[in-house]
């Protein structure tokens, strides 16, 4: 999705620093509508965020790429205190407000349907804690270890997402042994 963009002008690289940082982060949409620049030390490639549920902000790490892009996205927006990702309207009350979830929505659909993709952005946060929990295994980390990461309350709601998947999976390894019977 990200070459959907040119990652130019502000838009393009706040659409880049979105998608970007949905996918490595997996964070829920409106969690990343609440993102303020106070919440972000890209020196240190951290930031705190509120989650669903939470009366507290917990801390997350941003991986480099996700820090690259919100550098890039902020020569271009500058880093004043307030909202880090910003409405983009040309003119009057519709210009530099907080990004909201439904606007956030619609670019990933619109950034999806460039590249021959249906998706949604809680698609992306699926991918990411998917691929957080194949990739994490492989590396020795406990379930318990992603649950932190994709800050679920319970492993249970994590283990949802795995399961779809490894169904998914099977049933194409299934498919794909019955096909294969048809050659012979």
């Amino acid at each position: 999705m990200l070459e959907a963009t040119s990652r130019h002008t502000e838009a393009e690289t706040r659409d880049a620093a979105i998608v970007t940082t949905l996918y490595c982060c997996g964070p829920r949409v409106s969690e990343l509508c609440g993102l303020d620049w106070q919440d972000l030390d890209l020196g240190r490639g951290q930031g705190w965020l509120k989650g669903k549920g939470r009366r507290e902000k917990e801390l997350f790490v941003l991986p480099a790429a996700v820090v690259d892009a919100i550098r890039r996205y902020a020569t271009h927006r500058g880093t004043a205190p307030g909202p880090v990702f910003l409405t983009r309207g040309t003119r009057g009350k519709h210009r530099d407000r907080r990004l909201e979830t439904r606007s956030v929505l619609r670019l990933v659909r619109v950034l999806g349907a460039k590249v021959g993709l249906h998706v949604w952005c809680h698609a992306l946060r699926h991918a990411s804690l998917t691929a957080a929990a194949t990739l994490g295994a492989k590396a020795g980390l406990s379930l318990n270890d992603i649950r932190a990461h994709s800050r679920h309350a319970s492993v249970l709601t994590l283990q949802r997402y795995l399961d779809q998947h490894n169904v998914v999976q099977t049933k194409r390894v299934v498919a794909d042994l019955v096909a294969d019977s048809l050659k012979g």
